[in-house]
């Protein structure tokens, strides 16, 4: 299931905390109704639609700001990805359930999975784990940003932005420029 075959307005732009925020908020919530209905739909045999299900849900869940429901649902994507041997959904799930940590305020777990997740792939061989540290860099980005840690934010963003070039896209592009412009006003630097 990809967010095209949600039939509501799942979109978001991003305030100046960079967090996202829903474009259409009442739009999104019956999204995440209808999403929350499909899961329920599904049977005992469709355990790898159930975990990408959850896994949007977790992250719309969190946009909306339901912390809970968004670490309960990619905490249990995680469980069936594992189960199912697919390392690589596991891998960006835990990514992505570091950001429900980040804006819970639990920044050691956040950032423990940010910083591991970074040197995993790094140290990686394969093309698609690579292309999972420009989101890392960015949401860890984030995260120092929150912290008041603007030095370490630019960095970080600086870094997403030169992988984000090479990836070519602009959504990706336009909101990491957005991430470095908001850091370089809070210090002050052009």
């Amino acid at each position: 299931m990809k967010k095209s075959d949600i039939p509501f307005n799942m979109n978001f732009s991003f305030g100046d905390d960079l967090r996202e925020v829903p474009e259409d908020s009442h739009q999104m919530k019956k999204g995440l109704d209808w999403l929350q209905d499909k899961l329920v739909e599904l049977g005992p045999e469709d355990n790898k639609k159930a975990a990408v299900i959850l896994s949007h849900i977790g992250g719309y869940a969190r946009i909306m700001g339901d912390l809970e429901l968004s670490e309960k649902c990619y905490l249990d994507a995680i469980k069936v990805f594992e189960e199912l041997k697919m390392s690589e959904q596991v891998f960006a799930s835990k990514l992505r359930l570091a950001v429900t940590y980040q804006h819970k305020g639990n920044t050691s777990k956040s950032s423990e999975i940010y910083t591991k997740a970074i040197k995993v792939i790094k140290g990686s061989k394969s093309q698609s784990v690579r292309g999972y540290l420009d989101f890392a860099l960015q949401h860890y980005g984030k995260q120092k940003f929150e912290q008041k840690l603007y030095q370490e934010a630019l960095n970080l963003f600086m870094e997403a932005y030169e992988l984000r070039i090479i990836k070519g896209d602009l959504e990706l592009l336009s909101s990491t420029e957005l991430a470095i412009s908001k850091t370089r006003e809070k210090l002050g630097v052009e």
